[in-house]
Protein backbone atom coordinates (compact mmCIF):
# COMPACT_ATOMS: atom_id res chain seq x y z
CA UNK A 1 0.00 0.00 0.00
CA UNK A 2 1.28 3.08 -0.92
CA UNK A 3 1.83 6.17 1.29
CA UNK A 4 -0.62 8.90 1.26
CA UNK A 5 0.80 12.55 0.77
CA UNK A 6 1.56 15.03 4.01
CA UNK A 7 -0.61 17.56 3.72
CA UNK A 8 1.34 21.09 3.24
CA UNK A 9 0.55 24.04 4.79
CA UNK A 10 1.29 27.79 3.44
CA UNK A 11 2.45 30.32 4.88
CA UNK A 12 1.66 33.98 4.56
CA UNK A 13 4.96 34.38 2.30
CA UNK A 14 3.93 31.19 -0.50
CA UNK A 15 2.88 32.45 -4.07
CA UNK A 16 1.82 30.58 -6.91
CA UNK A 17 4.98 28.20 -6.69
CA UNK A 18 5.45 25.25 -5.05
CA UNK A 19 8.99 24.07 -2.90
CA UNK A 20 11.73 26.02 -4.24
CA UNK A 21 9.94 27.80 -6.42
CA UNK A 22 8.54 24.99 -8.64
CA UNK A 23 5.40 26.35 -10.09
CA UNK A 24 1.83 25.22 -8.64
CA UNK A 25 0.42 22.79 -10.53
CA UNK A 26 -2.62 21.60 -9.40
CA UNK A 27 -5.75 22.89 -8.99
CA UNK A 28 -5.82 22.95 -5.27
CA UNK A 29 -2.27 24.23 -5.04
CA UNK A 30 -3.38 27.40 -7.25
CA UNK A 31 -6.27 28.08 -4.59
CA UNK A 32 -4.24 27.60 -1.85
CA UNK A 33 -1.66 30.41 -3.35
CA UNK A 34 -4.64 33.08 -3.86
CA UNK A 35 -5.85 32.58 -0.39
CA UNK A 36 -2.35 33.02 0.80
CA UNK A 37 -2.00 36.16 -1.31
CA UNK A 38 -5.41 37.87 -0.02
CA UNK A 39 -3.76 37.14 3.37
CA UNK A 40 -0.39 39.12 2.44
CA UNK A 41 -2.64 42.41 1.38
CA UNK A 42 -3.75 42.65 4.66
CA UNK A 43 -1.06 43.48 6.20
CA UNK A 44 -1.47 40.43 8.61
CA UNK A 45 1.26 38.32 9.99
CA UNK A 46 0.76 34.57 11.08
CA UNK A 47 1.80 32.78 13.58
CA UNK A 48 5.14 30.88 12.29
CA UNK A 49 4.00 27.07 11.28
CA UNK A 50 6.39 23.70 11.25
CA UNK A 51 6.55 22.66 7.45
CA UNK A 52 6.41 19.02 7.85
CA UNK A 53 8.92 17.14 4.60
CA UNK A 54 6.09 16.70 2.06
CA UNK A 55 5.98 13.61 -0.07
CA UNK A 56 7.02 13.25 -3.45
CA UNK A 57 4.07 14.66 -5.99
CA UNK A 58 3.78 13.66 -9.67
CA UNK A 59 4.10 16.74 -12.49
CA UNK A 60 1.18 16.12 -14.50
CA UNK A 61 0.91 16.56 -17.97
CA UNK A 62 0.66 20.21 -18.93
CA UNK A 63 -2.72 19.52 -21.04
CA UNK A 64 -3.62 18.95 -17.51
CA UNK A 65 -2.17 22.19 -16.54
CA UNK A 66 -3.89 24.07 -19.15
CA UNK A 67 -7.36 22.44 -18.12
CA UNK A 68 -7.08 23.32 -14.71
CA UNK A 69 -6.37 26.76 -15.17
CA UNK A 70 -8.94 27.60 -17.78
CA UNK A 71 -11.99 27.74 -16.39
CA UNK A 72 -9.99 30.59 -14.16
CA UNK A 73 -8.86 32.73 -17.01
CA UNK A 74 -12.44 32.42 -19.02
CA UNK A 75 -13.81 34.05 -15.72
CA UNK A 76 -11.44 36.98 -16.00
CA UNK A 77 -12.34 37.46 -19.70
CA UNK A 78 -16.38 37.35 -19.33
CA UNK A 79 -17.69 40.75 -21.22
CA UNK A 80 -20.06 41.35 -18.34
CA UNK A 81 -19.69 41.33 -14.70
CA UNK A 82 -22.18 41.15 -11.57
CA UNK A 83 -22.44 43.90 -9.33
CA UNK A 84 -20.25 41.78 -6.57
CA UNK A 85 -17.46 41.39 -8.85
CA UNK A 86 -17.43 45.10 -10.21
CA UNK A 87 -17.21 45.93 -6.08
CA UNK A 88 -14.56 43.10 -5.73
CA UNK A 89 -12.28 44.58 -8.48
CA UNK A 90 -13.21 48.37 -7.14
CA UNK A 91 -11.69 47.15 -4.18
CA UNK A 92 -8.79 45.59 -5.54
CA UNK A 93 -7.69 48.38 -6.85
CA UNK A 94 -7.86 50.80 -4.69
CA UNK A 95 -5.47 48.47 -2.82
CA UNK A 96 -3.09 48.26 -5.53
CA UNK A 97 -3.15 44.37 -5.80
CA UNK A 98 -4.53 44.84 -9.36
CA UNK A 99 -3.49 47.83 -12.03
CA UNK A 100 -5.73 50.50 -12.70
CA UNK A 101 -5.45 49.78 -16.43
CA UNK A 102 -6.69 46.74 -16.09
CA UNK A 103 -9.86 47.80 -13.77
CA UNK A 104 -10.57 49.80 -16.43
CA UNK A 105 -10.45 47.41 -19.17
CA UNK A 106 -12.73 44.76 -17.34
CA UNK A 107 -15.65 47.81 -16.48
CA UNK A 108 -17.99 48.97 -19.29
CA UNK A 109 -18.56 52.86 -19.73
CA UNK A 110 -22.17 53.40 -19.02
CA UNK A 111 -23.01 57.46 -20.20
CA UNK A 112 -25.87 60.07 -19.44
CA UNK A 113 -25.90 60.44 -23.13
CA UNK A 114 -26.72 56.79 -23.94
CA UNK A 115 -29.80 56.50 -20.92
CA UNK A 116 -31.09 59.91 -21.37
CA UNK A 117 -34.19 58.32 -21.10
CA UNK A 118 -34.19 56.70 -18.02
CA UNK A 119 -34.08 60.25 -15.99
CA UNK A 120 -36.60 62.81 -16.46
CA UNK A 121 -36.70 66.57 -17.20
CA UNK A 122 -36.99 69.18 -15.36
CA UNK A 123 -41.01 69.81 -15.19
CA UNK A 124 -41.24 73.44 -14.00
CA UNK A 125 -45.06 74.01 -15.72
CA UNK A 126 -45.80 77.14 -17.27
CA UNK A 127 -43.47 79.46 -17.25
CA UNK A 128 -42.75 83.19 -15.94
CA UNK A 129 -44.00 85.46 -19.68
CA UNK A 130 -43.98 88.80 -18.00
CA UNK A 131 -46.04 90.86 -15.42
CA UNK A 132 -49.70 90.52 -15.35
CA UNK A 133 -51.32 93.51 -17.34
CA UNK A 134 -52.81 95.92 -14.42
CA UNK A 135 -55.48 97.92 -15.80
CA UNK A 136 -54.32 101.82 -15.63
CA UNK A 137 -57.60 103.93 -17.17
CA UNK A 138 -60.23 101.71 -15.64
CA UNK A 139 -59.53 102.61 -11.63
CA UNK A 140 -58.35 105.77 -12.51
CA UNK A 141 -61.96 107.52 -13.00
CA UNK A 142 -65.57 105.96 -10.83
CA UNK A 143 -66.47 103.06 -10.47
CA UNK A 144 -70.17 103.12 -11.52
CA UNK A 145 -73.27 100.50 -10.80
CA UNK A 146 -72.38 97.27 -12.35
CA UNK A 147 -73.95 95.95 -15.70
CA UNK A 148 -77.30 94.53 -15.44
CA UNK A 149 -78.32 95.03 -19.09
CA UNK A 150 -77.16 95.56 -22.32
CA UNK A 151 -77.18 99.53 -22.09
CA UNK A 152 -76.57 101.62 -19.51
CA UNK A 153 -78.69 105.34 -18.96
CA UNK A 154 -78.78 108.28 -17.13
CA UNK A 155 -78.95 111.99 -17.49
CA UNK A 156 -76.35 114.80 -17.23
CA UNK A 157 -76.85 118.70 -17.12
CA UNK A 158 -76.68 120.20 -20.87
CA UNK A 159 -76.75 123.20 -18.86
CA UNK A 160 -76.50 123.54 -15.35
CA UNK A 161 -78.40 125.48 -13.37
CA UNK A 162 -77.05 128.52 -11.66
CA UNK A 163 -77.14 131.01 -9.01
CA UNK A 164 -76.37 134.75 -9.10
CA UNK A 165 -75.69 138.03 -7.12
CA UNK A 166 -79.48 139.24 -5.52
CA UNK A 167 -80.05 142.68 -4.90
CA UNK A 168 -83.58 141.64 -2.71
CA UNK A 169 -86.43 144.57 -1.89
CA UNK A 170 -88.23 141.68 -4.00
CA UNK A 171 -86.63 141.95 -7.33
CA UNK A 172 -86.71 139.37 -9.21
CA UNK A 173 -84.27 136.57 -8.82
CA UNK A 174 -82.19 135.34 -11.54
CA UNK A 175 -82.76 132.86 -13.47
CA UNK A 176 -81.02 130.73 -15.95
CA UNK A 177 -82.53 128.03 -18.81
CA UNK A 178 -81.52 125.18 -17.51
CA UNK A 179 -81.17 121.62 -19.32
CA UNK A 180 -80.66 118.13 -19.25
CA UNK A 181 -79.99 115.34 -21.99
CA UNK A 182 -80.32 111.79 -21.91
CA UNK A 183 -77.43 109.37 -21.79
CA UNK A 184 -77.83 105.69 -23.44
CA UNK A 185 -74.52 104.24 -23.95
CA UNK A 186 -74.55 100.49 -25.24
CA UNK A 187 -72.69 97.51 -23.24
CA UNK A 188 -69.74 96.31 -25.12
CA UNK A 189 -69.60 92.86 -24.76
CA UNK A 190 -65.84 90.99 -24.98
CA UNK A 191 -65.60 87.07 -25.22
CA UNK A 192 -63.50 84.39 -26.34
CA UNK A 193 -63.87 80.82 -26.14
CA UNK A 194 -61.99 77.62 -27.12
CA UNK A 195 -62.54 74.36 -27.83
CA UNK A 196 -60.38 72.24 -25.43
CA UNK A 197 -59.47 68.27 -25.46
CA UNK A 198 -61.51 66.88 -22.15
CA UNK A 199 -58.40 65.09 -21.02
CA UNK A 200 -56.98 68.42 -19.86
CA UNK A 201 -60.13 68.57 -17.10
CA UNK A 202 -60.78 64.51 -16.70
CA UNK A 203 -56.53 63.62 -16.00
CA UNK A 204 -56.79 66.63 -13.47
CA UNK A 205 -53.93 68.92 -15.52
CA UNK A 206 -54.93 71.94 -13.26
CA UNK A 207 -52.01 73.83 -14.27
CA UNK A 208 -52.93 73.99 -17.81
CA UNK A 209 -56.34 75.04 -17.08
CA UNK A 210 -55.44 77.76 -14.83
CA UNK A 211 -53.18 78.93 -17.04
CA UNK A 212 -55.56 78.90 -19.61
CA UNK A 213 -58.32 80.87 -17.44
CA UNK A 214 -55.44 83.19 -16.44
CA UNK A 215 -54.58 83.91 -19.87
CA UNK A 216 -58.02 84.84 -20.53
CA UNK A 217 -58.69 87.19 -17.95
CA UNK A 218 -55.60 89.17 -18.41
CA UNK A 219 -56.22 89.17 -22.23
CA UNK A 220 -60.11 90.83 -20.72
CA UNK A 221 -58.09 93.25 -18.34
CA UNK A 222 -55.99 94.90 -21.27
CA UNK A 223 -58.85 94.88 -23.88
CA UNK A 224 -61.23 96.26 -21.17
CA UNK A 225 -58.50 99.10 -20.31
CA UNK A 226 -58.02 100.25 -23.55
CA UNK A 227 -61.53 100.50 -24.46
CA UNK A 228 -62.04 102.79 -21.52
CA UNK A 229 -59.28 104.80 -22.83
CA UNK A 230 -60.91 105.43 -26.37
CA UNK A 231 -63.93 106.74 -24.77
CA UNK A 232 -62.29 108.79 -22.42
CA UNK A 233 -59.79 110.24 -25.55
CA UNK A 234 -63.02 110.92 -27.72
CA UNK A 235 -64.92 112.94 -25.04
CA UNK A 236 -61.98 114.97 -23.68
CA UNK A 237 -60.99 118.79 -25.05
CA UNK A 238 -58.69 119.00 -27.06
CA UNK A 239 -55.94 121.86 -25.95
CA UNK A 240 -53.42 121.90 -28.62
CA UNK A 241 -49.56 121.63 -28.84
CA UNK A 242 -47.16 122.16 -26.33
CA UNK A 243 -43.20 122.41 -26.80
CA UNK A 244 -41.50 120.31 -24.02
CA UNK A 245 -43.03 117.36 -22.41
CA UNK A 246 -43.62 118.82 -19.10
CA UNK A 247 -45.22 121.56 -20.65
CA UNK A 248 -47.57 119.52 -22.32
CA UNK A 249 -48.42 117.46 -19.29
CA UNK A 250 -48.95 121.04 -17.39
CA UNK A 251 -51.23 121.72 -20.20
CA UNK A 252 -53.66 119.30 -19.84
CA UNK A 253 -53.96 119.38 -16.22
CA UNK A 254 -55.01 122.59 -16.54
CA UNK A 255 -57.14 122.75 -18.59
CA UNK A 256 -59.84 120.30 -16.15
CA UNK A 257 -58.94 122.45 -13.22
CA UNK A 258 -61.97 124.28 -13.64
CA UNK A 259 -64.24 121.14 -12.89
CA UNK A 260 -61.76 119.69 -10.31
CA UNK A 261 -58.06 118.79 -9.31
CA UNK A 262 -57.04 116.28 -11.78
CA UNK A 263 -57.00 112.66 -10.40
CA UNK A 264 -55.33 110.79 -13.26
CA UNK A 265 -52.36 111.88 -16.10
CA UNK A 266 -52.06 109.55 -18.80
CA UNK A 267 -48.85 109.73 -21.18
CA UNK A 268 -47.93 107.84 -24.35
CA UNK A 269 -44.29 106.26 -24.39
CA UNK A 270 -43.11 109.12 -26.91
CA UNK A 271 -43.69 111.48 -24.39
CA UNK A 272 -41.83 109.37 -21.70
CA UNK A 273 -38.67 109.17 -23.83
CA UNK A 274 -38.84 112.52 -24.28
CA UNK A 275 -38.61 113.14 -20.65
CA UNK A 276 -36.11 110.93 -20.24
CA UNK A 277 -33.76 112.97 -22.86
CA UNK A 278 -34.02 116.21 -21.16
CA UNK A 279 -33.49 117.40 -17.84
CA UNK A 280 -37.13 116.93 -16.52
CA UNK A 281 -36.63 115.27 -13.16
CA UNK A 282 -35.43 118.55 -11.90
CA UNK A 283 -39.08 120.05 -12.85
CA UNK A 284 -41.09 116.98 -11.89
CA UNK A 285 -39.56 117.49 -8.27
CA UNK A 286 -39.89 120.92 -8.11
CA UNK A 287 -43.35 119.97 -8.65
CA UNK A 288 -43.79 117.35 -5.98
CA UNK A 289 -44.24 114.98 -8.77
CA UNK A 290 -42.06 111.66 -9.84
CA UNK A 291 -41.82 109.34 -12.71
CA UNK A 292 -40.32 105.53 -11.99
CA UNK A 293 -39.31 102.98 -14.69
CA UNK A 294 -42.24 100.82 -14.12
CA UNK A 295 -43.91 103.62 -16.02
CA UNK A 296 -45.76 105.13 -12.82
CA UNK A 297 -45.72 107.96 -10.62
CA UNK A 298 -47.66 110.90 -9.33
CA UNK A 299 -47.57 114.74 -8.79
CA UNK A 300 -49.05 114.72 -5.17
CA UNK A 301 -52.18 113.37 -4.83
CA UNK A 302 -52.48 113.18 -9.18
CA UNK A 303 -51.69 109.72 -10.55
CA UNK A 304 -49.26 109.86 -13.28
CA UNK A 305 -48.72 106.30 -15.71
CA UNK A 306 -47.68 105.90 -19.42
CA UNK A 307 -49.88 103.51 -21.64
CA UNK A 308 -49.09 102.64 -24.80
CA UNK A 309 -52.85 102.85 -25.44
CA UNK A 310 -52.33 106.81 -25.58
CA UNK A 311 -52.40 107.77 -29.34
CA UNK A 312 -48.75 108.78 -30.36
CA UNK A 313 -46.87 112.17 -28.08
CA UNK A 314 -50.48 113.02 -26.59
CA UNK A 315 -51.05 113.10 -22.96
CA UNK A 316 -54.75 112.38 -21.21
CA UNK A 317 -55.53 114.43 -18.11
CA UNK A 318 -58.72 113.83 -16.01
CA UNK A 319 -60.90 114.00 -12.70
CA UNK A 320 -62.05 110.90 -11.07
CA UNK A 321 -66.03 111.89 -11.25
CA UNK A 322 -65.80 112.83 -14.90
CA UNK A 323 -66.41 109.68 -16.02
CA UNK A 324 -67.64 106.02 -14.79
CA UNK A 325 -67.02 102.54 -15.88
CA UNK A 326 -69.49 99.88 -15.50
CA UNK A 327 -69.03 96.04 -15.46
CA UNK A 328 -70.46 92.73 -14.56
CA UNK A 329 -67.24 91.62 -12.18
CA UNK A 330 -65.71 89.14 -12.49
CA UNK A 331 -66.17 88.28 -16.09
CA UNK A 332 -67.43 85.10 -16.57
CA UNK A 333 -66.05 81.75 -16.91
CA UNK A 334 -68.10 79.25 -19.01
CA UNK A 335 -67.50 75.52 -18.94
CA UNK A 336 -69.37 73.42 -21.55
CA UNK A 337 -69.10 69.57 -22.42
CA UNK A 338 -69.23 68.91 -26.36
CA UNK A 339 -69.43 65.27 -25.63
CA UNK A 340 -69.83 64.39 -29.41
CA UNK A 341 -66.10 65.30 -29.92
CA UNK A 342 -64.63 64.36 -26.83
CA UNK A 343 -64.33 67.99 -25.79
CA UNK A 344 -64.94 70.91 -23.00
CA UNK A 345 -66.00 74.52 -24.57
CA UNK A 346 -64.53 76.88 -22.63
CA UNK A 347 -65.12 80.48 -22.62
CA UNK A 348 -64.74 84.16 -20.77
CA UNK A 349 -67.65 86.33 -21.45
CA UNK A 350 -67.93 89.99 -19.90
CA UNK A 351 -69.93 93.14 -20.23
CA UNK A 352 -68.63 96.28 -19.48
CA UNK A 353 -69.64 100.41 -20.46
CA UNK A 354 -67.75 103.80 -19.87
CA UNK A 355 -70.16 106.70 -19.24
CA UNK A 356 -68.50 110.26 -19.36
CA UNK A 357 -70.63 112.81 -17.33
CA UNK A 358 -68.94 115.76 -17.58
CA UNK A 359 -66.64 116.27 -21.15
CA UNK A 360 -65.04 119.32 -19.59
CA UNK A 361 -63.18 116.99 -16.81
CA UNK A 362 -61.07 115.73 -19.53
CA UNK A 363 -58.35 117.04 -21.59
CA UNK A 364 -55.75 116.15 -24.10
CA UNK A 365 -52.59 117.73 -25.19
CA UNK A 366 -49.77 117.14 -27.57
CA UNK A 367 -46.14 116.98 -27.95
CA UNK A 368 -45.24 119.33 -30.67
Amino acid sequence: MSKRPTPRRLTASAHLTGDAGTPATTVEEIAASAAASAIAATAVTPEPTIEPTPAPVETPAPTAVAAAQAPVIAARTQPRLSASQAASLVAQANRGEIPMGQLQAALTDITYTANADTYPDTWVGHVWEGVNYARRFVPAVAAGAPVTSLKVTGWRWNVAPEVAAYDGDKEAVASNAATTEAIEVPVVRLAGAHDIDRAFFDLGSSDYVMGYWAAMAESYARLSDEYCYSVLADEATDTGTNGTPLGTIVQAAMAVMPTGTPSFIGISTEVYAAMAATNVQEALAFLGGSLSFDGTGSFGNTSLFVSDFIASNKVIAGTRNAASFHELAPALRVNVANVANGGIDAGLFGYCATVVNQPAGLAVAELD
